[in-house]
């Protein structure tokens, strides 16, 4: 989910998103490596490359329970998990693949504390967290009621995965995989290949030809096909997931620029370097995506932004509120200019390259 032009959203999605995507909020060794909660859930969905040595067993995988992140959370065991969508997440309580923590609140301050040795978040990082985490939605898909498959899935699958309760139960289940874990939400499964918790089956067929086995029943060739199209259907809502893009990266940073507004109005200066800090994060990242010698000109301008920021930043004290208000206009007027050069540089870039001619 991401805002566009004429839309408004809380202060809390937006500083949410902002944190969400930063690896400053995760403990040491996410950040050595640049890992965020983005890394693993891009833009809310699952990132099914993700992939680090010693730490996964499948691209999509990932040991949240190693010592690499926390020592003190490693429970002894090489156990990669499939990394989930969190797409419609505030629909599908109870959380974590065992369905342990009922508040979503309360795993995402589990996530920070325990799996990735993170500081102790303070209350307004819960809160915006947990704001852009319920703001990720996940429409239903339309017709796949009418579908063929849709009265296979009603007799063989729908006592766990309930259509009207989005297509879960909020109950645990031992289905074969080595113990009891909590019944996913079908809805965008068509994404988030491998599954089950563990990801052990590389596709939907598996899945089935699992469950076939345990059961001791088979389905004929076209009763499989039909409900395979059924679960491909529920699973592929239309999400617009998109190219990396240039203009989405540049709007977070138009975005974010409201927040040091909204600190300023509440005298937050804390708040307001910390904000400073997040938005100087994201103008990097698009800074690396102008890696080439001809380049010079428009990572000039992402520095001068960042400049801009930590001087606000460092300054805060001595500015005041007026003139620091007043720097963060010329700032967006800098930002506003700055996109037309952005733009025209992009060849060569990381955003051509990867399939976004469009700003």
């Amino acid at each position: 989910m991401e805002r566009i032009e004429g839309d408004t959203e809380s202060f809390y999605v937006t500083y949410g998103r902002l944190l969400f995507r930063s690896p400053e909020l995760l403990g040491t060794r996410a950040r050595e490596v640049g890992v965020s909660c983005d890394a693993c859930h891009t833009n809310g969905g699952a990132n099914t490359s993700f992939f680090i040595s010693g730490i996964s067993d499948r691209p999509g995988n990932v040991d949240a329970s190693h010592r690499f992140w926390n020592r003190r959370a490693d429970d002894g065991r090489h156990n990669p998990v499939n990394i989930p969508s969190l797409r419609g997440v505030r629909w599908s309580s109870p959380y974590g693949r065992d369905g342990r923590i009922v508040s979503l609140r309360d795993f995402t301050r589990m996530v920070i504390v325990t799996e990735f040795a993170g500081p102790e978040p303070d209350a307004l990082t819960l809160d915006a967290l947990t704001a852009y985490l319920n703001a990720l939605a996940l429409p239903a898909p339309a017709g796949a009621a009418d579908r063929p498959g849709a009265a296979l899935f009603r007799r063989d699958c729908a006592g766990c995965h309930i259509p009207s309760a989005g297509y879960l139960d909020r109950l645990s289940h031992d289905v074969g995989s080595g113990g009891r874990f909590d019944t996913p939400t079908l809805l965008g499964t068509a994404e988030t290949a491998p599954y089950y918790h563990d990801g052990r089956f590389g596709d939907l067929s598996a899945v089935l030809t699992h469950y076939e086995t345990r059961r001791g029943t088979w389905y004929a060739p076209d009763d499989r096909q039909a409900l395979l199209a059924y679960l491909n259907d529920i699973g592929a809502p239309p999400i617009e997931r998109g190219p990396i893009s240039l203009r989405r990266d540049l709007d977070r940073v138009t975005f974010g620029l409201d927040l040091l507004n909204s600190a300023l109005n509440d005298e937050a200066d804390d708040l307001f370097r910390r904000i400073a800090g997040l938005l100087r994060q994201e103008i990097g990242r698009i800074h690396g995506r102008y890696p080439l010698p001809g380049h010079e000109e428009a990572r000039g301008v992402l520095a001068g932004w960042a400049r801009q920021l930590r001087d606000m930043a460092a300054n805060l004290e001595n500015t005041g509120l007026k003139m620091t208000r007043e720097a963060v206009s010329d700032l967006r007027r800098t930002v506003a200019v700055g996109r037309a050069v952005l733009t025209e540089s992009q060849a060569g870039s990381h955003y051509a390259t990867r399939g976004s001619k469009k700003p």
